[in-house]
């Protein structure tokens, strides 16, 4: 008798992560350090390209930071998340990242904290960005009674965070170059100064 022997092969299918892709934009940078500048002293970077690189896997969008140049003490954080809310609008939820640069900030670790959003007309992606906000907070998670390098003496402590402001950025992304530069008015004084927590608002400065 000759007998048949049936064999059944699953196949279990792997799932391959979202491609990894570029979003370009044109971007204008507002910044405050405190190296030997004053609270509030605002300087204006013109518009240059520059790209985010993305990944997006159903409503959320993830994105990398690189900072230029390097920092030292082993980045935490540098991939964040922006959710969409439903209408092209994606609001970033996840914006932290820390670092240690012992030239000027010693044994304590640097903060930046982002906030912010992004606007498409579609999928995201270059043809269909529409624009962008980007703020950066940076501080010295220092003790008030340790004051920080004299080549930052223009850091401001703040009672809030708890820690020492030391530099703090917008970034306004367009798709195409603005035919009229952009002017922003840096937002102080320290009582009226936007901050990072509690983060109730992407976009204070209504950019």
């Amino acid at each position: 008798m000759l007998i048949a022997i049936s064999m059944m092969i699953l196949v279990i299918p792997v799932m391959a992560k979202p491609p990894t892709y570029e979003i370009t934009y044109y971007q204008t940078q507002f910044q405050w350090r405190g190296y030997n500048e004053a609270f509030g002293d605002w300087t204006a970077y013109p518009e240059g390209g520059d790209h985010t690189d993305v990944r997006l896997t159903e409503d959320v969008l993830h994105c990398w930071m690189e900072y230029t140049p390097n920092v030292w003490g082993k980045p935490r954080g540098m991939s964040h998340i922006y959710v969409n809310d439903g209408n092209d609008h994606w609001t970033l939820h996840d914006g932290k990242m820390s670092y240690r640069y012992d030239k000027l900030y010693g044994p304590y670790r640097a903060v930046n904290y982002f906030r912010g959003y992004m606007e498409f007309s579609g999928t995201p992606s270059t043809s269909t960005f529409v624009r962008g906000a980007l703020y950066q907070w940076i501080y010295v998670m220092e003790p008030q009674n340790e004051p920080v390098d004299d080549e930052i003496s223009g850091a401001v402590f703040c009672p809030v965070m708890k820690a020492w402001l030391v530099g703090f950025s917008v970034y306004i992304q367009d798709p195409q170059k603005p035919t009229t530069p952009h002017t922003l008015d840096f937002p102080g004084p320290l009582t009226a100064f936007p901050r990072p927590v509690p983060a109730n608002n992407d976009n204070p400065l209504d950019l």
